[in-house]
C-alpha cells in the first residue's frame, strides 16, 4: 500500500485514527511511565506516542481488510514481547553500568573540551555542507560528512544536558543569561542537526538531565507546564518551518492546495501527514505482499555494520549495507523512484524479517534489556558530567525502537564521544595540576 492510498483511507477515517491512538497512547503510557517517568520523558515520545499512532495505523489496515491476522498478530505480539521484557528486565540490577558511568568525570574541563570540539567539527561541516535544515534531504547533505555528524549529535546532546542543570544552580540575573546562551544553543545546534525532532529532543534531554541531578525519574510536568508548552509550541513551528523549507527546496511550494484536507493549506496537510507516517513501515511493509518479498540476506552484518561505517563493510565483506528493510519496502512499492531513504525499521518488524518468529523474540528481549537498563542509569546520582552524559545516552538508545540499527550506532558512539571525552579531561587536569604544583614545591590549603 503506497503513501497516497494510505492517507486516502487515513484521512477518510481521521477520527477513528485518532481516537484510537489517543487511547493506545494512554494505555502504553499507563504500561511504563512507572519505569521511564512522567510525560516530560523522552521514552513517551519515542514510544508511546509513535507506537500509539503504529498501532492505530495496523488496526485501522487490519479494519479496512489491508492486513489479515498473521500480519497483526506480528505486531502485537513482538509488542507484547517488548512490553513483559521492558517491565521485567527494569527489575534486575547491573552494578558495573553505574560505576562505568562514575567514572565519567572532569567537571568542567570535560565541558570545556565538548563545546571546543562541537564548534570546530560544526563549523567544519556548515563550512563544506551547509545547514541541513535548510537542504531537500538532510541524509544526502551529511554524505561524506558522517564521522563529523556521529560526533556532533552526542556532542550536541551533552552540551544541552550539563547547561540545563548549571541553570537550575544559579538565580538571579546569572540564571537569566545562561538560559538565554542555552536557548540559543539548541536551536544553533538543532539547524545543524537537521532533524524536525532535534529542537524537542534538545528540551527533553534537558529534562531528563534535571530529573537525574535531582534525584528523579522525570521533572514532574506540573513544575514545568509553561516551559513546556513554550517548548511544544517553538518546536511546532520549527517543525514547520523545517517542512516548509523542504517543500520548497523539492519545488513544491507550501502555497498550493491540499490533496487530503480539502480547503486546508498544503503545510497544515504535511505536518498531519508526518504525523500519521511514525506508522509508516506498517501502511507501507506490512501488507502481506509487501511483507514476504522481504528479504535480508546478512542480518548480523545489516545490524552491526553501519557502526563501522558504510564504506567498511563493503570493502571487507562484499555486501552492501543500503539493502535494510525501508529501502525494500520502497522500491517494492516505487520501482522506479530515486530518491533516497524509505519508512523507518522499526523493532518488530526488524525482529520478523531479520530473524524469524522465534530468534525474533530474542531479539526483542535484547533490546528491552539493552532499554531498560539504560533507563535504570537514570536512578543513580552523579556529577553534573555523568547526568548529562546518561541523559545523552539515554535519549540516543531510545532510537532502538524506531530503527534498531541506527540506535546501535548511536549508542556506541556516545559511549566512544564520552570515552575519549573523559580521557582527554584527565589528561588536561593532570597536566594543568602538574604545572601549578610541580615536583619538590610546597603547597600548603
Amino acid at each position: 500500500m503506497n503513501y497516497a492510498e494510505f492517507m486516502y483511507v487515513a484521512f477518510n477515517n481521521i477520527e477513528f485514527l485518532v481516537i484510537l491512538s489517543i487511547v493506545l497512547m494512554l494505555l502504553l503510557y499507563r504500561l511504563t511511565s512507572g519505569i521511564a517517568g512522567g510525560l516530560s520523558d523522552p521514552f513517551h515520545f519515542t514510544y508511546t506516542f509513535t507506537f500509539g499512532i503504529g498501532y492505530a495505523v495496523v488496526a485501522l489496515l487490519a479494519i479496512k481488510g489491508y492486513v489479515g491476522l498473521p500480519e497483526v498478530a506480528i505486531v502485537v505480539g513482538y509488542g507484547l514481547v517488548f512490553l513483559v521484557g521492558y517491565r521485567s528486565f527494569s527489575r534486575l540490577s547491573i552494578p558495573w553500568l553505574y560505576r562505568s558511568v562514575s567514572l565519567l568525570d572532569g567537571g568542567w574541563t570535560f565541558f570545556q573540551i565538548a563545546v571546543v570540539i562541537y564548534f570546530i567539527a560544526g563549523l567544519i561541516y556548515v563550512m563544506f555542507a551547509g545547514l541541513p535544515s535548510f537542504s531537500a534531504d538532510r541524509f544526502e547533505s551529511n554524505r561524506g560528512f558522517v564521522l563529523l555528524v556521529r560526533i556532533l549529535n552526542p556532542l550536541r546532546l551533552f552540551i544541552v544536558g550539563y547547561l540545563a542543570i548549571r541553570i537550575t544552580n544559579r538565580k538571579g540575573m546569572n540564571k537569566l543569561l545562561l538560559g538565554c546562551g542555552a536557548a540559543s544553543f539548541m536551536l544553533v545546534s538543532s539547524l545543524l542537526n537537521g532533524a524536525k525532532y532535534a529542537l524537542l529532543e534538545a528540551a527533553y534531554v534537558a529534562a531528563v538531565a534535571i530529573a537525574i541531578s535531582s534525584g528523579r525519574k522525570s521533572v514532574p510536568i506540573r513544575k514545568i507546564v509553561w516551559p513546556a508548552l513554550g517548548v511544544l509550541s517553538l518546536a511546532t513551528v520549527y517543525a514547520l518551518v523545517q517542512l516548509s523549507i523542504n517543500s520548497h527546496m523539492s519545488d513544491s511550494p507550501a502555497s498550493t492546495d491540499a490533496q487530503y484536507l480539502i480547503g486546508a493549506p498544503l503545510i497544515v496537510e504535511q505536518f498531519t501527514s508526518r504525523i500519521i507516517s511514525s506508522g509508516d513501515i506498517y501502511f507501507m511493509g506490512l501488507p502481506p505482499d509487501v511483507l514476504h518479498s522481504i528479504r535480508v540476506d546478512h542480518p548480523i552484518v545489516q545490524l552491526f555494520g553501519p557502526i563501522f561505517g558504510g564504506g567498511i563493510i563493503p570493502s571487507l565483506l562484499g555486501y552492501h549495507l543500503g539493502n535494510d528493510i525501508g529501502d525494500q519496502v520502497k522500491l517494492y512499492l516505487y520501482p522506479f523512484s530515486t530518491e533516497p531513504g524509505g519508512p523507518t525499521d522499526h523493532f518488530d518488524l526488524t525482529a520478523y524479517v531479520y530473524f524469524g518468529p522465534v530468534l525474533g523474540v530474542l531479539f526483542v528481549l535484547c533490546l528491552a534489556l539493552i532499554l531498560a537498563q539504560i533507563t535504570r542509569l537514570k536512578e543513580h546520582r552523579y556529577s553534573a558530567v555523568g547526568c548529562a552524559a546518561v541523559a545523552a545516552l539515554y535519549s540516543s538508545s531510545l532510537t532502538l525502537l524506531i530503527n534498531p540499527s541506527s540506535g546501535l550506532v548511536f549508542i556506541f558512539d556516545t559511549l566512544i564521544v564520552f570515552a575519549a571525552l573523559t580521557v582527554f579531561a584527565r589528561i588536561l587536569n593532570t597536566a594543568t595540576s602538574a604545572k601549578q604544583y610541580p615536583a619538590g614545591s610546597l603547597s600548603t590549603r
